[in-house]
């Protein structure tokens, strides 16, 4: 094909709608676009029916490549890929108003609008770097091409001047990583990285606008990136990792490095339209793919920014309905199918209660934004002509099922069973502990066996110091990095009990947030007669068995003799010879003489 006037006149004879932004490109040679690494010498125009103020003339020598990664291979194939423009430098353009920058993205990805809602959905959570979705009609090289959406490209900003997409990060020590399964450092690519001590991550290091001519200089074909850029990304990666690998996590201030609310936001919309990249779970066996992390203004480790948002708003192929999903999973990474169950790195964000606790208070104060999410998908659909009717009733289902499930869960202790305990003996056993969770402080805090005096258990008192909470009350509460909060509560059997099954509930109430919070904790014990056994008419009787125990006759050398299920209190045995044997049950253990 051959270059056209760039006018709307001709941008509608060739197939334009007339109704959006159109794009002319051409490249100098009038061929197509055929790799991501070469630049091409391209013009650029683009010319706006309904906001002329968005039109910019006709910009010549700029430059133009392939860009993405499945839909380059896919829709180059089509003769339709994805492009990477870049402008000029000291011509840097503001497309749609947007902060000036050199470097955007033509995306295919609108054919199932996930990329737009996604987008507006992380802008509407309030998740910082949430790219613009601004979509436009391209005609390449004289032929119209269709439908594309226009955005900024992800690189880093370390100025704070960049569009909303690009992450804002510190100029001294902060940095852009993708975790992504296609651990690449190839020429192609470009990306130089390493893997975490811990949970073995692949971590890419993305290039700024700063460091691009830097890095040119310093990296070799094949991607070794030097120590010097290298070290200080490595050592923060290696940190944090060690910190969510270590078995004092949580409480070990690994919260003190992220930056919790974007972590959260950003679980939270990619959850929302079931973003099937992220986990790679359903194509790539629950490798982790297009997780972008960077290192923020404040130093802080921070999610985001959201990218390649296309393939969603779909069930699994398990998933014909939303009935079939689980519920119960839904914190829990391992569990929910959108978050891969062998990644131990992203299950461990939700093993934290604080993250839980946070993560569900985001979620009710912004249920009002996220329920009107079908209502803009509705809206693209009208903008670019499509029918999205099976992803907005997809959408519907998905944001009703999440807001029945997250307020379903609440993140604290729900029941304590304190087991077997032996009459007699009972009263030393240890206090069971209790650790309430919450984000921000339980105020009012009231803690009652709900059958009082008459309980079979009893609050072991212990100093309060939280000043929100009356002195009365046999609680501890402790501040923790995040702004949690960690109520723990030590209750035990009364030593007056009698034998026989007891019940009772402990039971928590206060206000957090200003919303009211009532936590009723099951408390069991089953008290038992001490162990006893005798010989009589040549069986073995042993008593103070709990129903289904398990109880072990040996010989004086050690050797096991008879194993039992008890189905009563009291059992009897038939033994093999007269003499001593050692009988243990419910870590008890005494010596009894059999006569056969």
């Amino acid at each position: 094909m051959f270059a056209v006037t760039p006018t709307m006149e001709n941008a509608i004879a060739l197939g334009a709608s007339g109704n959006l932004p159109v794009v002319f490109i051409n490249t100098a040679d009038g061929r197509p676009i055929v790799d991501r690494v070469n630049w091409r010498t391209m013009t650029f125009t683009m010319l706006d029916p309904n906001n002329p103020q968005y039109n910019i003339q006709t910009l010549t020598n700029q430059q133009i490549r392939g860009r993405g990664n499945w839909t380059w291979y896919h829709f180059f194939s089509l003769g339709n890929p994805p492009y990477r423009i870049r402008f000029r430098n000291g011509q840097e353009q503001s497309l749609f108003g947007l902060p000036m920058a050199r470097n955007w993205v033509l995306l295919v990805g609108y054919r199932g609008g996930g990329d737009a809602v996604g987008f507006e959905l992380g802008r509407r959570l309030g998740l910082e770097c949430s790219p613009t979705t601004n979509f436009v009609e391209l005609v390449f090289n004289g032929e119209f091409k269709g439908l594309r959406q226009l955005s900024e490209h992800r690189q880093a900003d370390p100025f704070d001047i960049g569009a909303p997409g690009r992450p804002k990060i510190c100029q001294e020590s902060g940095w852009l990583v993708q975790i992504d399964r296609i651990f690449n450092t190839s020429a192609d690519r470009g990306d130089p990285g390493f893997r975490t001590t811990h949970y073995n991550l692949p971590v890419l290091i993305k290039r700024s606008d700063l460091d691009q001519q830097i890095l040119d200089q310093q990296f070799s074909n094949n991607g070794v990136i030097p120590n010097s850029i290298n070290i200080s990304v490595r050592n923060d990666w290696n940190e944090l990792t060690a910190l969510m690998y270590s078995e004092n996590f949580p409480e070990n201030e690994w919260r003190d490095l992220i930056y919790m609310d974007a972590w959260v936001r950003y679980f939270m919309t990619q959850t929302i339209v079931r973003h099937r990249y992220l986990s790679n779970y359903w194509a790539f066996g629950g490798a982790i793919a297009d997780l972008y992390v960077h290192k923020d203004r404040y130093g802080k480790i921070s999610a985001g920014p959201l990218w390649d948002l296309d393939n969603s708003l779909v069930w699994m192929e398990d998933e014909q309905t939303p009935s079939n999903h689980t519920i119960q999973g839904v914190y829990t990474a391992r569990r929910e199918p959108w978050l891969p169950r062998n990644v131990d790195w992203l299950a461990r964000f939700f093993e934290d209660p604080i993250f839980i606790a946070r993560y569900k208070e985001i979620w009710n104060e912004n249920i009002g934004d996220i329920s009107t999410m079908p209502n803009f998908l509705d809206s693209i659909a009208t903008l670019v002509s499509a029918d999205f009717s099976d992803r907005v009733q997809f959408l519907e289902q998905r944001i009703q099922f999440l807001d029945s499930a997250y307020n379903a869960v609440t993140p604290m202790v729900t029941n304590r069973d304190f087991g077997v305990v032996t009459f007699g003996t009972y009263q030393d056993i240890n206090a069971q502990i209790f650790n309430f969770i919450s984000y921000q402080d339980i105020e009012n805090l009231s803690l009652t066996l709900q059958n009082g005096v008459n309980s079979a258990f009893e609050i072991i008192a212990s100093e309060c110091f939280a000043t929100s909470m009356k002195r009365d009350i046999h609680a501890n509460t402790r501040r923790t990095s995040g702004n949690g909060r960690i109520t723990t509560v030590s209750v035990r059997p009364r030593n007056t009990l009698q034998v026989g099954s007891h019940r009772d509930n402990l039971v928590l109430t206060g206000t957090n947030q200003g919303n009211a919070v009532s936590i009723h904790v099951p408390l069991t014990v089953l008290v038992l007669n001490p162990l006893q056994a005798w010989s009589q008419d040549g069986r073995l009787y042993v008593t103070g068995l709990a129903k289904d125990e398990m109880l072990y006759v040996f010989s004086l050398t050690g050797r096991l003799v008879h194993r039992h299920i008890a189905t009563s209190e009291t059992v009897g045995l038939s033994l093999p010879a007269t003499g001593l044997y050692i009988v243990r049950a419910n870590n008890e253990t005494l010596k009894v003489f059999f006569a056969k």
